[in-house]
């Protein structure tokens, strides 16, 4: 799976002068089980980050920081050394050490004021095992840590629970038209097997007449119904979309 998904704990990061150095620091926590959501890539309602899921990739990747999710605003990274991450029992540890730049500036002093203390990472899932409907994370690829992220795209708040259950509603809904599809089409499948058992024309020209009237109706709602689906998909497409662009 190489699906991008963003994730986020509140009261996570905190801002302060270290040397007359604004440095930010904060944690993505292990073993903590987060509240139910779209987890969007496991059949499970709620997740737990498996203590060192990230460790391979930080090993040998470079990771960033930026600010609200744009990866214009950049922060700082591990490879330049103004971002560090520290991998222990209880979760990933990092610290960040901001530049001058405007945005770098706004960033601090927004964390500092207490305005907004969310984390938010994103990361690409590699293994997991699902247990009691808890997705377990066991390996993942961390891309990125950004701050001062006022409604994340997959954060636990009430905004994304409810998104998260229009989603579930969507799907339920095109599982329930694609099983009304298929019984349509086995019914005219029988339909037309029926009519090529029928006599001639002229033996049974009303029950013919019937039969045509029958097999019309079954197509038109037939017709129905699939017009019904591709709305329905292109509704969800578009919920899907709009999840990842937040």
């Amino acid at each position: 799976m190489n699906e991008k998904i963003l994730r986020s704990r509140a009261k996570s990061v905190r801002a302060n002068d270290e040397n007359g150095q604004h440095v930010v620091s904060g944690v993505i926590p292990y073993n903590s089980i987060s509240e139910e959501m779209w987890l969007g890539y496991a059949d499970a309602s709620r997740e737990k980050l498996q203590a060192g899921c990230f460790a391979d990739w930080i090993s040998n990747n470079d990771v960033y920081a930026n600010y609200a999710h744009d990866e214009t605003l950049i922060l700082g990274n591990t490879k330049s050394g103004t971002l560090t991450l520290d991998d222990k029992d209880d979760g990933l540890h990092f610290l960040l050490a901001l530049g001058e730049s405007d945005v770098a500036k706004r960033c601090f002093d927004t964390i500092k004021r207490g305005d907004c203390e969310t984390l938010s990472f994103e990361f690409t899932p590699r293994e997991w095992t699902i247990k009691d409907d808890i997705c377990i994370l066991q390996k993942a690829d961390l891309m990125a840590i950004s701050l001062c992220v006022i409604n994340p795209a997959y954060s636990e708040t009430e905004s994304q629970t409810i998104r998260s259950k229009r989603s579930t509603m969507d799907e339920k809904k095109i599982d329930e038209l694609s099983a009304k599809i298929d019984v349509l089409c086995e019914n005219v499948s029988k339909l037309i097997d029926a009519m090529a058992k029928q006599p001639p024309a002229d033996e049974n020209r009303d029950g013919e007449d019937d039969e045509t009237k029958a097999e019309a109706e079954a197509e038109k709602e037939l017709e129905a119904l699939e017009k019904e689906l591709e709305e329905e998909l292109k509704d969800a497409e578009e919920e899907k979309k709009e999840n990842k662009n937040e």
